[in-house]
C-alpha cells in the first residue's frame, strides 16, 4: 500500500480534536484511524467514547473511521468496550489476551492491531491544520 492510500492513526483527547480529525478526513476523502490516549477507557469510558464518535460521524456523514480504545490494563473496561463494539488496546497477560481477541474476533473487532506511525494531538495547536497535513502526506 502507497502512503497516499495509506490510513491514518490520529489520537485524540477531545471533541475538537474528533471534529477536526474528522473534517480533515472528510475534506480529503480519506480513511482515518481515531484512537485514544493510553489508558483513556479508565477515565472516558468505553461509552462516552463512542458517543464522541457517534457526534462526529454526525456532522460528517461520508466519513470512514476506525475507532481504537486504550483499555490500559482493566480486561473489565476492555469486555465494556466489546459490548459498545469498539475496538480496542490492552495489555494482559497472554491467556486473557487470546480470551478477549476470541471474543473480539466473532463480533469482528480488533485487538491491538495498529503498529503505525501516529499523529498526537494531545500539544498541537493548529489542530485541523496538522490534520490536513499528515493526512495529506
Amino acid at each position: 500500500m502507497n502512503k497516499s492510500t495509506e490510513t491514518k492513526v490520529i489520537i485524540i483527547y477531545n471533541y475538537n480534536h474528533i471534529i477536526c480529525a474528522m473534517k480533515a478526513a472528510s475534506k480529503l476523502e480519506k480513511k482515518i484511524i481515531i484512537e485514544s490516549p493510553p489508558n483513556a477507557a479508565s477515565y472516558m469510558g468505553p461509552l462516552f467514547f463512542k458517543k464522541l464518535l457517534k457526534k462526529g460521524k454526525s456532522l460528517f456523514p461520508t466519513i470512514k473511521y476506525i475507532e481504537i480504545l486504550d483499555c490500559g490494563n482493566d480486561t473489565g473496561l476492555a469486555l465494556e468496550a466489546i459490548h459498545h463494539e469498539i475496538n480496542l488496546k490492552i495489555k494482559c497477560n497472554k491467556i486473557v489476551l487470546e480470551k478477549i481477541k476470541n471474543i473480539c474476533k466473532k463480533k469482528g473487532l480488533s485487538v491491538n492491531d495498529t503498529n503505525k506511525k501516529k499523529l498526537d494531538l494531545k500539544h498541537v495547536e493548529d489542530v485541523y491544520d496538522e490534520c490536513l497535513k499528515w493526512l495529506n502526506n
